[in-house]
């Protein structure tokens, strides 16, 4: 029997208070949460039918009553309730044989992550007949992203068979976004702390005083400086929408402002699977910010980090103290994300 994703959310029933909604909208969200929880039947069209008046309501509430409602009403996380919209947004407005499609594949194909190409070669085969199975899901997703990746690797003559620096993430057991996440609150200053199971890493650290910063293209700027670092804060807008911090040391903390700040308490080991990590950011970025704002990533804990903010639209300030890490973030862009998106330009400061 296939599952609707399942929740982080483990604490005793929550009340939400439609009081303090306006009537129209507090109508709304009554009638929408009534809806949702008939529908929960855990077949295809019911997945795209409750992500798509997730998306309804959430264009009504702000980013933090939307999650306190959906615990409330739902016991679900955000990245739960996410699977939903993400199944409503890529496949609500097609027409073909749904019933096709496992609950369990939709959500594979339906991350950010999974390409285009992925999906409408599933849509043909489910339109022929097919039934599309998760192992059929995870087999298209892999294969338009090994397609995908070639011509990179064939235009590259020196590069290795493996980038230890792009592959450094959790692992399938223990994933950044486990049950021990606890959000505190969503409003400005807020800390938002992760507790993964890791182990840290040592880094060296460059001079406290930046001396040089690269442009990637033109949405994000990498700093080779300490997060902390009063040269480096001159240089930062008075506010961001989002920090996230990837710090080496247990109870790093760090006054740079911003609406929501996330910070991992132990840093991550390298291992063989970043899409779990890259889901969790995606949640992030769609949750706390909104297309063409500011991110700051302080610590970063792999370059791929730069494909997230890409795919989001979202620009990124980046902050790393190992020079080392700096060289092979600047050569992972150059290496292109997307033809005509590598221009690198170094800027004294």
């Amino acid at each position: 029997m296939n599952r609707m994703p399942v929740s982080v959310i483990d604490a005793a029933r929550k009340e939400f208070n439609y009081t303090e909604l306006e009537a129209e909208i507090s109508q709304f969200v009554r009638q929408q949460t009534g809806e949702i929880q008939a529908l929960v039947k855990r077949t295809a069209q019911d997945i795209i039918e409750i992500g798509q008046k997730l998306n309804a309501v959430k264009d009504k509430l702000k980013h933090g009553r939307f999650i306190d409602w959906i615990e409330a009403e739902f016991h679900w996380s955000y990245p739960t309730a996410a699977r939903f919209m993400q199944v409503a947004d890529r496949f609500g407005s097609q027409i073909y044989q749904i019933d096709k499609f496992a609950p369990s594949a939709m959500y594979e194909l339906a991350a950010p992550s999974t390409s285009k190409q992925a999906i409408e070669e599933a849509i043909a085969l489910a339109a022929s007949g097919e039934s599309i199975t998760y192992s059929k899901a995870k087999a298209l997703k892999k294969k338009y992203k090994v397609s995908s990746a070639k011509p990179k690797l064939e235009a590259q003559s020196t590069v290795s068979e493996t980038d230890p620096s792009s592959h450094q993430a959790v692992s399938a057991q223990t994933s950044l976004l486990s049950p021990q996440v606890e959000i505190v609150e969503t409003k400005p200053n807020t800390v938002a702390r992760l507790s993964p199971n890791q182990a840290s890493r040592n880094r060296k650290s460059s001079t406290s005083q930046p001396e040089v910063c690269w442009h990637l293209a033109k949405d994000h700027i990498l700093y080779c400086d300490e997060p902390n670092s009063p040269a480096l804060r001159q240089r930062l807008p008075e506010k961001l929408k989002l920090l996230l911090a990837f710090p080496p040391v247990p109870n790093w903390q760090t006054d740079i402002p911003a609406d929501t700040r996330i910070i991992a308490t132990r840093y991550l080991p390298k291992g063989k699977n970043s899409e779990l990590l890259e889901n969790t950011l995606e949640a992030l970025l769609d949750l706390y910010t909104e297309v063409g704002e500011t991110v700051a990533i302080c610590y970063l804990p792999f370059p791929k980090i730069l494909d997230v903010l890409n795919r989001f639209e979202r620009r990124g300030i980046l902050v790393e103290p190992d020079r080392q890490q700096v060289h092979e973030i600047v050569s992972y862009w150059k290496k292109g994300w997307k033809k005509g998106e590598t221009k690198v330009k170094e800027v004294s400061l």
